[in-house]
């Protein structure tokens, strides 16, 4: 029984400091201007970088270890379910948004209805439903209230008071304005929610893990507390800017902090012996679905449309995969350390007593076991654990309006001047990731031709989507499809190519270190251009992100069926 474990208290204790951390978060959101749209998009994008990290480096991988490590699956079946389930993720996300968007139409109508009808002199009402667009100004620009009836505030939201803004033109004002205090509103709760969700099997595992060796758990919730605090961020954000009160944006959070704790204690007392590997590999590979899915479709998005410039929004990108990569590298490197320590400790119990099976080597490599699911390794190895069990940024959800002439062409100023610049990035990322393809297909057919025909088929398949990122904004810039084939063909030489002048020119040189350095470089190269220059020009042509957020999700779909197909 739990009652009877003397880490009990400390496993408590731990788990809600971790959990608290997220408070620290929002303290530090109240401190912030929420009207400087640069820093606002700054912090989202931030977010939405250690969100993606986590999901796709941590928390995918870590779920497919999981089901793998439970016996039941080998390893491509073990992918497969960790596949599976992350599009579970992503569905719960998208049918909870369509629901949310539904609810907040509406509300919008119901308000447009209320707006008819209210006298002209109630213009003192900032909060109600018939001068909500009144309410927002007060919240985004500090603007005097003019009348609900007043002709410009209802078309374009603002009226022309709010000249007095600093941020980039008159016409960008309306962008984010119309609808966004109720849509910030259901955001934090979108927010706190997709918080708890990521939150509990964090609680389990480091509750668990205290149990097991509170050194372990005590490492488990210091990494967890650091990533937490920019999840404190992103659920006070939104509704501070929407409610302009920094008691409820604390008490959100508060709300979303405890749910680590609670989710640990209920977990282990409820669930009890159903808490294995599946289960939290189950778990893991949700919480990945959902991350990556508001990361990418709400929070990158919310970025860019405060920051049409992309300076801040992809900035803040790369500084959240930056954080989140050097706070890992760290926690590593003081594991690896505790563990050594551990080791060696372990040695001289076991040179005293022989049958010492329950010595510290042991427990040191059995909670790294239970936590994230790998395969022990020797002590003299890295740390198993894996600094930080996928904490995250959070959420923010807004769906751009696009009321407007201005709003319609601002973008696309910026976005038809970088569609060359992105179509170049794109043709030399593909033509970078094609090269090792090429390396890997060529050596695979030279040693069996049967192999080399299977690898050829799926990177073929998964090769299309590569060529129409590269044709699209070469044919949007240019409008020349002879000039899109050009270097949609040029990057597919690339794998040929690659392949051949690699094989004749590297030689020996080419080992699984080269190949495993390719293929990394890439990554990070692949990564920026889908966030920050593809992602983030969708955007600019699709304001309500429904095509962009789609296509998105639709991109991932095809990619994981081509390689789930490959793996059958």
């Amino acid at each position: 029984m739990v009652s009877d474990d003397p880490n009990v208290g400390l496993a408590i204790g731990l788990t809600t400091a971790a959990g608290l951390a997220t408070v620290i978060g929002g303290g530090l959101a109240c401190l912030c201007d929420p009207d400087n749209h640069s820093l606002l998009a700054g912090c989202l994008a931030m977010a939405a970088g250690v969100m993606v990290y986590v999901s796709f480096i941590e928390i995918f991988p870590e779920a497919t270890n999981l089901f793998h490590e439970s016996g039941t699956f080998n390893s491509d079946h073990a992918f497969m379910m960790t596949t599976l389930v992350y599009f579970v993720g992503n569905g719960l996300c998208l049918v909870a948004d369509v629901l949310t968007q539904l609810w907040m139409s509406r509300k919008k109508s119901k308000a447009s209805e209320n707006r008819e009808v209210t006298p002209t002199g109630e213009d003192d009402d900032p909060h109600g439903l018939a001068t909500a667009a009144i309410a927002v100004q007060e919240l985004t620009t500090g603007a005097e209230p003019v009348p609900a009836t007043d002709e410009t505030r209802v078309e374009g939201g603002l009226s022309t008071s709010s000249s007095t803004r600093s941020f980039e033109s008159q016409e960008e004002l309306p962008r984010p304005r119309v609808h966004t205090r109720t849509e910030l509103l259901g955001t934090a709760l979108f927010t706190a929610g997709a918080v708890c969700l990521h939150n509990f099997p964090e609680g389990i595992v480091t509750f668990i893990g205290t149990l097991e060796d509170p050194s372990v758990g005590v490492s488990l919730a210091t990494a967890i507390a650091v990533h937490n605090i920019p999840e404190g961020i992103a659920v006070a954000s939104p509704v501070l800017k929407a409610t302009g009160s920094k008691k409820q944006a604390l008490f959100w959070t508060l709300v979303s902090a405890l749910a680590e704790p609670l989710g640990g204690i209920l977990a282990w007392l409820i669930l009890g012996d159903i808490i294995n590997d599946i289960t939290i590999a189950v778990m893991f590979a949700l919480t990945a679905g959902v991350m990556a899915y508001i990361a990418i479709i709400k929070l990158q998005f919310s970025a860019s449309h405060f920051d049409p410039t992309n300076r801040w929004a992809g900035g803040g990108f790369l500084l959240g995969t930056a954080v989140m990569a050097g706070a890992d590298i760290l926690i590593k490197l003081w594991m690896s350390r505790k563990e050594r320590k551990a080791s060696r400790t372990s040695e001289h119990a076991r040179t005293a007593e022989d049958d010492d099976a329950c010595g510290l080597a042991t427990e040191t490599i059995a909670v790294p076991e239970l936590a994230v699911g790998t395969e022990p390794a020797p002590a003299e190895s890295g740390p198993i654990l894996e600094g930080g069990l996928s904490p995250t940024s959070a959420a923010f959800v807004t769906t751009r309006n696009a009321e407007s002439q201005e709003e319609a062409s601002e973008p696309h100023v910026h976005t038809k001047t970088g569609l060359l610049s992105t179509a170049l990035f794109t043709a030399g990322a593909v033509a970078l990731h094609n090269f090792p393809e090429g390396i890997v297909t060529f050596l695979a057919t030279l040693e069996d031709p049967a192999v080399g025909v299977s690898l050829a088929i799926a990177i073929a398949v998964h090769n299309i989507p590569e060529g129409i990122a590269i044709a699209t904004p070469v044919l949007k810039a240019t409008g020349s499809k002879k000039k899109a084939l050009l270097w949609t063909f040029i990057a597919a030489l690339a794998e040929p190519l690659g392949g051949i002048l690699a094989w004749l020119i590297l030689g020996d040189i080419i080992n699984d270190v080269t190949i495993a350095v390719m293929f990394a470089l890439i990554a990070g190269v692949m990564a920026y251009i889908a966030i920050i220059k593809l992602q983030f020009s969708a955007s600019q042509f699709d304001p309500t992100n429904h095509w962009a957020g789609g296509g998105f999700l639709l991109g991932t779909a095809v990619m994981a069926l081509s390689l789930v197909l490959f793996r059958i």
